[in-house]
């Protein structure tokens, strides 16, 4: 009887525990908190590498859109906006290009889902 009684309560709390996951605020997956350098400078034709820190490392395969204020003054150097990040993964870098001139932004954003970051500025200057 008492064997019974014990098995009754711990599927009892089984079952609740289970049930309470999904009552929560749900746990979203790695999101862009933050763009280093948050100024960077890069000549016209020069490549220069930027990193996104991520909020967590990814639990599972997600893309990163990477969001250029205006690229008539810079580039992704590998002509790619989306990079996919696998499970794992906490940072992801990327490369830029300075085509003229001038100052703009870039963000990125997370499975195109969330709040985009904090810019980073971009400076390109002459040759």
């Amino acid at each position: 009887m008492i064997r019974q009684a014990f098995l009754f309560c711990c599927g009892a709390l089984f079952l609740a525990s289970g049930l309470l996951q999904g009552c929560g605020t749900p746990v979203r997956d790695g999101q862009p908190v933050s763009i280093t350098p948050t100024v960077v400078q890069v000549k016209v034709n020069d490549v220069t590498t930027i990193t996104v820190s991520l909020s967590i490392a990814r639990k599972k395969e997600g893309k990163l859109f990477i969001v250029i204020g205006d690229t008539s003054i810079v580039l992704p150097a590998d002509e790619k906006t989306e990079i996919i990040v696998p499970p794992g993964r906490a940072t992801v870098t990327f490369s830029l290009q300075g085509v003229k001139e001038g100052i703009t932004t870039v963000t990125a954003r997370m499975d195109n889902e969330g709040a985009v970051i904090t810019p980073s500025q971009v400076v390109v200057t002459k040759q």
